[in-house]
Parts: structure tokens; sequence; C-alpha cells
């Protein structure tokens, strides 16, 4: 990756996440009026925001928590290979909301309502930073494990469900084009 795309691809991440913070409230509202007759869950929203991959977030107390990262993962240049004219890129996108609750039936509810509610405002929005989403529906992975979490992060009895709490992670992908 270049000097430009590397830029473009910092530039590409601060719209993203600047997109979620602007509207994820709403859309998190949205999906709760829409699960209001079958399951009433309050959706909590982001405490923390990032860009980039997080290593400690088991180590996070669960009132850091939902916590949402926007990273450009990936830049694809376009077209023949070689040739020095004006080439398209495509970008990786990759969202990831960590989420958190006292039962794992919660979490894992959780975890798919703000799947919904952030694929909701990326479909609602299919340009960021002057590029257009590749396809309309971006790929969500809900990740199959509950992770047992210390509510205050480091500290606490892992076998004790007062100090404990479970975590999941919900990650979405979006390719953008020039």
């Amino acid at each position: 990756m270049s000097y430009r795309e590397s830029y473009e691809g910092e530039t590409i991440e601060r719209a993203a996440q600047t997109l979620l913070q602007d509207n994820l409230g709403d859309a998190l509202d949205d999906v709760e009026a829409r699960w209001v007759d079958i399951d009433v869950m309050t959706l909590p929203e982001p405490v923390n925001w990032g860009r980039g991959y997080r290593t400690f977030m088991l180590e996070l107390a669960s009132t850091y928590y939902p916590y949402v990262l926007t990273i450009v993962e990936r830049f694809e240049p376009q077209g023949q290979e070689g040739r020095r004219t004006a080439q398209n890129a495509a970008y990786q996108l990759i969202y990831t909301a960590w989420v958190v609750a006292d039962t794992e039936a919660d979490v894992v509810d959780l975890a798919h309502r703000y799947g919904e509610a952030i694929v909701d405002v990326l479909q609602a929005n299919p340009e960021i930073a002057g590029r257009q989403q590749r396809n309309q529906k971006p790929a969500v992975r809900i990740y199959t494990d509950n992770v047992v979490h210390l509510k205050n992060g480091v500290s606490g009895d892992s076998q004790d469900s007062a100090d404990t709490d479970y975590l999941r992670m919900v990650e979405i992908t979006q390719y953008l084009e020039d």
C-alpha cells in the first residue's frame, strides 16, 4: 500500500466511524422497535469507539462496552496489473461491535441486533468518503463463542456469576470502490 492509499484508507476509516457515530443511536432505536412485539430488549448505545484492532478487549471492564471499532483492513487495486494507467481501488472495511450482557442468551441477541443496526446504517448510506459500496448487503459474522468475561476486567472470580458476564463480537465487512 503506497502512502496515498494509506492516507485514503485512513480518510475512509474516519468517515466510516463518523457515519456510525452520527447514525447508530437512531438505528438501534429502530431495531428495538422492530423487535418490541417479539422480544423486548434495550440496546445500549456504544460507550467507546475506536479505529483499528484491540488486543486487550477481554481486559476491559463491562462498563467499557458496547465498544465499536472501525478499520480499513485492505486496499486492492483494480484493473490490469502492471499498466501505468488510472486504476480504481477497492477498500475492505471491517466494523466490530463488542457487546456484553449478564446472560449468554442476552449477549447472543444483543450481538445479532447490533449487527442489524450497523447494517441498517450502511444500507442507508451507500457512499462513504466518495466511494460506493460494492454490494447492498455487507457480510455479517456473529462469532459463535461467548466469552465468560470478568465484569471488572482483570479482577474477580471467573466461577462466581456475580463477578462475570458474557462478551461477544459481531463483525460486519463492507467493500467500497472508487
